[in-house]
């Protein structure tokens, strides 16, 4: 692979989630040269009525764009993110949830009338339509049943304008696997497209080659023909060091031909002494085995 064939990925935590506009252009610059693929906007929160909201600043309700900076941000939020499309940049999700939230809770019980579900479809496609949004990544890191998440793929797969899903374990393996082969069941055929796996803050830090082997192991049909390619492995902007640490990290695992990486997150990238293009091609170095920055 070359490097625009690597998903050179980064979860954006309150990127462009304000209304001081010289700082969005500027952020919104340095991504779009950097040669990042792949953004995940972080987080989007759903609440007990399906509004949505991005942080602390509502977005979505009853189907309609609520976000406080609507007549404030100049470029707009949806013209921030085509800029960032001019570059190496060519895919945009929305992630949902986060640790010590109770965003999958809220979707498990709206999914369980006809009104509730509406609700979430109204306001997601809303938001998609809005940012001209790729798809979704599920942060799910809370208890809730396996066909809620399924139910939430099928939902969401017809959003947005590539139909993406990606699933973003945290830990429980057998829990995300268990997930996958019921989103198969149901449709006979996959509806997600990766799993961006947290190797950071305590998650699944272990080997990428074991949830490969999970993976390959599945005793019940996943619809996954590329195993390793559907691993996308995380690491925080200060894995040993910065850079060259998430380079030689990756670096660690060339041998399973990885097709892509992430890092977390957006404030470390772009408030510090090292530049967005260098995470970018400490990624795409380390996936490669080029030598690191």
């Amino acid at each position: 692979m070359n490097a625009q064939q690597y998903k050179i990925a980064l979860y954006g935590q309150g990127l462009f989630n304000s209304n001081d506009n010289r700082l969005n252009v500027r952020q919104a610059n340095q991504l779009a040269e950097s040669g990042f693929t792949t953004l995940m906007l972080f987080s989007l929160h759903v609440y007990p009525h399906g509004e949505l909201y991005w942080g602390r600043n509502p977005l979505a309700i009853a189907g309609r764009i609520v976000y406080p900076y609507l007549d404030e941000q100049l470029p707009s939020l949806p013209q921030l993110l085509a800029r960032l499309r001019e570059g190496a940049l060519n895919t945009v999700l929305f992630s949902i949830g986060s640790a010590a939230a109770a965003d999958w809770t809220h979707i498990q019980q709206l999914l369980a009338d006809d009104e509730g579900r509406a609700e979430l479809l109204r306001n997601f496609t809303a938001v998609a339509d809005w940012l001209g949004l790729d798809g979704f990544d599920f942060d799910c890191e809370e208890t809730v049943s396996d066909d809620t998440i399924a139910v939430m793929a099928e939902l969401l797969a017809p959003v947005g304008r590539s139909h993406i899903i990606t699933f973003c374990p945290y830990t429980d393996p057998d829990t995300w696997l268990a997930r996958l082969q019921l989103v198969y069941a149901r449709h006979g055929r996959q509806l997600v497209s990766w799993w961006n796996l947290q190797c950071y803050a305590g998650g699944s830090s272990n080997d990428p080659g074991d949830w490969i082997e999970l993976l390959r192991n599945s005793p019940e049909p996943i619809g996954v023909t590329d195993y390793a390619a559907f691993i996308v492995p995380g690491f925080a902007t200060d894995e040993n060091g910065g850079p060259s640490g998430i380079c030689t990290t990756l670096q660690k695992y060339q041998q399973l031909k990885l097709s892509g990486a992430f890092v977390w997150n957006s404030g470390g990238v772009l408030e510090t002494d090292n530049s967005a293009a260098q995470y970018a091609k400490a990624v795409a170095n380390g996936l490669s085995g080029q030598p690191c920055p």
